[in-house]
């Protein structure tokens, strides 16, 4: 069986800090064959603050995968403290107070074996701090090369919490020309001194590995007539699958949050997180949300780089 890329995912709902997440494969492991290569990242979240009017102390937001036979599994947390023993975990929820949350999409390399030469990129790395570079990732030939978030950690050097002006992340890919891929990691919190650290997930496979398709969602930012509602956007994306299939699933995956928020400012709620997501093959539909109020609003310059991912059947 030559292998095939495959993709599910899963959110929280959160009555504790923390949530196993997971993702089965079963149904695209025919007998003989197993999961060579897997890994998670981020597609979105929301940590709703309460009590609110505070500042930050500790952000975090973590996916830490493992795999047990044709499932995989991931360990997904989303903490905010003030450093006053308040944490971020609104149980009610509401339209200006949403529950906290996490949405993970997990990529599965089936197959029975890879051919001898290639090289399969897929996994996790965790706690690679702002600026960081990860070089010399073994590609050999593949064209394809992807970089995606898997989470961060702020934490503020002052033990009594720091005021930020907004919340800022990425990770981008590249090639050195010389058969390996390099990923550079980007994590601040503007006007704060908190020091960050990327979870990533990384990405590059053989050309032969077909039956998957990667898009860069196009994401028209733009204030909600609710200020608390932050800025919401519709996104829609129409894949190509090959003659006689389909699209059969689909998933999102971060690459990039910036939100801009004003300084010296309180807040109650950091979100960047989709909803009302539809696939109807070869289309995927939903709404993808920037949020960061409760002192002030989101700037109009907020912006995200998001990834839809399908795999085809």
């Amino acid at each position: 069986m030559e292998p095939i890329l495959c993709v599910r995912s899963a959110a929280t709902s959160f009555t504790s800090v923390g949530q196993t997440l997971e993702f089965d494969f079963i149904d695209d492991c025919p007998a003989g064959s197993s999961i060579l290569a897997y890994g998670v990242g981020l597609g979105g979240f929301t940590v709703g603050y309460e009590p609110a009017n505070s500042w930050l102390g500790s952000l975090n937001v973590t996916l830490m995968p493992y795999l047990i036979g044709t499932k995989v599994y991931a360990t997904a947390s989303a903490v905010l403290t003030d450093y006053d023993r308040d944490l971020g975990r609104a149980v009610d929820g509401g339209p200006g107070n949403p529950k906290c949350a996490v949405q993970a999409t997990a990529l599965a390399l089936i197959g029975t074996s890879v051919d001898a030469g290639a090289k399969v990129v897929l996994g996790n790395r965790h706690g690679v701090a702002n600026g960081g570079v990860l070089q010399g990732i073994p590609v050999a030939t593949n064209r394809s090369h992807w970089g995606y978030v898997a989470g961060f950690s702020f934490t503020a050097a002052d033990p009594s919490g720091s005021y930020v002006s907004g919340l800022s992340y990425s990770v981008s890919s590249s090639l050195d020309g010389q058969g390996s891929m390099a990923l550079t990691a980007s994590a601040s919190t503007p006007s704060a001194d908190a020091s960050g650290t990327l979870d990533l997930l990384a990405l590059s496979l053989p050309d032969a590995v077909g039956d998957f398709a990667v898009q860069l969602l196009d994401l028209p930012f733009a204030p909600s007539q609710d200020q608390e509602q932050g800025m919401n956007c519709t996104f829609s994306v129409t894949f190509e699958p090959p003659a006689g299939k389909s699209v059969v699933n689909a998933g999102l995956l971060q690459a990039g949050v910036n939100i801009v928020y004003p300084p010296d400012e309180y807040f109650g709620l950091i979100q960047a997180s989709f909803s009302d997501l539809v696939l109807a093959s070869p289309r995927l539909t939903g709404t993808y949300s920037l949020n960061m109020h409760d002192g002030a609003t989101i700037g109009a310059t907020s912006s995200a780089s998001v990834y839809a991912i399908a795999q085809f059947g």
